[in-house]
C-alpha cells in the first residue's frame, strides 16, 4: 500500500465528471468536509471539461484547459499551488506564474 491508496480518483471521458472514494480526511474526495470515508464514488464538487487527473497524499488536480488547473485536498506543504498552505475544498484555481 502507498500513500496514494487512501482514495482513488477517476475521470469519465465524457462530460469530463471526476468521481472520488476512500478516505475524505482534508476534503481529500473534493466533494466538501463530511463523510469521513466514502465507499462509493461521489463527483467532485464543480469539475467539469477536465482532460487530466492526477492524485496524490490526500488531494487531487484536474486540467481543463492549458492554462485551467484546479486542485482540492490536503496542503501542508502547498502541494496544491493555489498560494496558500491549508486545506482546500472546493476545487479552487492553480496560481499559474
Amino acid at each position: 500500500m502507498g500513500w496514494n491508496d487512501l482514495h482513488s480518483c477517476a475521470l469519465v471521458a465524457e462530460g469530463g465528471r471526476v468521481y472520488c472514494s476512500g478516505d475524505n480526511r482534508q476534503s481529500a474526495l473534493g466533494a466538501g468536509p463530511d463523510p469521513e470515508r466514502r465507499a462509493e464514488p461521489m463527483p467532485v464538487l464543480g469539475v467539469i471539461d477536465a482532460t487530466l487527473l492526477t492524485t496524490g497524499w490526500l488531494f487531487g488536480c484536474v486540467a481543463r484547459a492549458p492554462a485551467d488547473v484546479l486542485c482540492w485536498g490536503a496542503n501542508q506543504l502547498g502541494q496544491l499551488g493555489i498560494g496558500a498552505d491549508t486545506p482546500n475544498e472546493p476545487p479552487t484555481a492553480v496560481v499559474l506564474p
